[in-house]
């Protein structure tokens, strides 16, 4: 979690959904996210989905781990 951040079952639903997101959507449906969340008026969980940035190391969910 974020310094300063409240866990909110919001910000958990965007970043699962974000995160099972290929990193070509990523970016443009955080983007969505955050508008929705401003739009209904909690700009801390606005704030708090547009912080969120891609993680270097993307992999399908589907695919195992292999160092």
């Amino acid at each position: 979690m974020m310094v300063g951040v409240t866990d909110t079952p919001g910000l958990d639903a965007a970043t699962e959904e974000l995160f099972a997101s290929s990193p070509a959507e990523f970016v443009a449906r955080r983007d969505e996210l955050a508008k929705q969340a401003g739009a209904s008026g909690d700009r801390s969980l606005a704030a708090a989905i547009k912080a969120l940035r891609r993680h270097a190391n993307w992999r399908p969910r589907n695919l195992p781990w292999k160092p």
